[in-house]
């Protein structure tokens, strides 16, 4: 009889305990929640590369916890906006006191523009009235428009009647000569075409790429000598492959050896697309 006695009381203890615990965790408050979604432009893990000037939209839905929402706040780079253009549905942003028709879940939209240069992070938060706070934070990097690189050099070299090397990163081969002249040949799906010094200076991959839109397709090219050596001052050639865009000037050519081991060289820069 005293075990059985022993046994219910150790019943009892257990059930305190676990009353005890469960008040524990009923006494821990259930925060707001935040969603956020970019309705105007693509996210990949968190980033929105965008161009300076341009615009975001922002839509989100907040829920209450155990509370009921009292605070809404978007920072860029830790500071509420200022300075930027917001449009929004007409709440007085970029600090928002929620009205009480909307303090169980708070839905609405912003759209940004945003403007300078690197990366901002923009961080949308919201706050109940017991001060506890759910967020959602996106990276915004602005990126200009794409330019050429710096000058490259390159080298085009056909020796002992052999096809010529140094051409494919172009879309371009050499594969035969006139009398005169080498020919150089588009190898594939290539659009080939002279530009001309002023094109040289462009630094824009949209305005090269505009530049080769405006000439016509030459089929190939056969400017330079492969009779002596020549320096060239007005040999520029736009070249689309590979969905990119180059300019290549031709600087010299030289001819070495004799009938029929010649070796022809051509040297000269190119800018491409980035």
């Amino acid at each position: 009889m005293k075990k059985l006695k022993l046994f219910a009381l150790g019943l009892l203890s257990s059930s305190l305990v676990l009353t005890s615990c469960q008040e524990d965790d009923d006494d821990v408050p259930l925060g707001p929640a935040l969603t956020v979604e970019v309705t105007s432009a693509t996210v990949t893990d968190g980033e929105v590369v965008i161009a300076p000037g341009e615009n975001v939209s922002f839509t989100w839905v907040a829920r209450r916890g155990d509370a009921d929402l009292q605070d809404f706040t978007i920072k860029i780079n830790g500071n509420a906006i200022s300075g930027q253009e917001i449009t929004n549905e007409g709440n007085d942003l970029p600090y928002l006191n929620i009205a009480a028709s909307d303090n169980e879940n708070y839905t609405d939209g912003v759209t940004i523009t945003f403007s300078g240069s690197g990366s901002q992070e923009i961080e949308f938060e919201v706050v109940d009235e017991d001060g506890l706070t759910a967020s959602q934070s996106y990276t915004i990097t602005l990126q200009g428009p794409a330019q050429l690189s710096s000058p490259q050099s390159f080298q085009w070299v056909r020796a002992n009647g052999n096809n010529g090397t140094g051409l494919a990163q172009f879309g371009l081969a050499w594969e035969n000569n006139t009398a005169t002249n080498a020919i150089v040949k588009k190898d594939g799906s290539v659009t080939l075409v002279k530009l001309s010094a002023s094109d040289w200076a462009l630094s824009g991959v949209a305005e090269l790429s505009a530049a080769i839109d405006a000439q016509t397709d030459i089929g190939d090219y056969r400017g330079i000598s492969v009779v002596s050596d020549r320096t060239y001052t007005d040999e520029y050639l736009g070249v689309r492959f590979n969905d990119k865009v180059y300019i290549l000037r031709i600087n010299n050519s030289t001819v070495t050896g004799s009938s029929p081991n010649f070796t022809f060289t051509v040297n000269g820069d190119f800018k491409a697309e980035q």
